[in-house]
């Protein structure tokens, strides 16, 4: 059985807050019990990400099916997103390669309207 839920955002940075609030919460539900710090993470480094790029709303998309869920979070800023290696004394940079090393797998997709989403897939266990 799969569940699917999505709500948007106004970019502005109490929305990181609100949306690992919100996210949490349907993990919480879906998962009961089950520990949601790595998911929380996740879903805070991929809104902060998007948050770097406002341009309308940020939408943040979870998908449940069997013990899996999948993250992905859309904005419309202009202009790809990339991964970049961040040295010993930066203070940003570390978005993706958070998402990269607690997910199973994630990917960044960009369609003709310069829209990008990331998205991340993780068990829950």
């Amino acid at each position: 059985m799969a569940d699917a839920v999505v709500r948007g955002f106004f970019p502005n940075p109490a929305c990181v807050l609100q949306a690992r609030s919100w996210a949490r919460s349907k993990f919480d539900l879906w998962f009961g019990g089950v520990d949601s710090d790595e998911f929380t993470l996740i879903v805070g480094q991929m809104v902060s990400k998007a948050l770097q790029r406002p341009k309308g709303m940020i939408s943040l998309y979870l998908r449940r099916e069997g013990g899996q869920i999948v993250v992905a979070v859309s904005d419309s800023g202009r202009g790809g997103v990339v991964p970049r290696k961040a040295n010993i004394t930066s203070q940003d940079g570390r978005d993706l390669v958070v998402v990269g090393a607690l997910s199973e797998g994630w990917s960044v997709n960009q369609d003709s309207g310069h829209a990008n989403t990331v998205w991340a897939q993780l068990a829950a266990d």
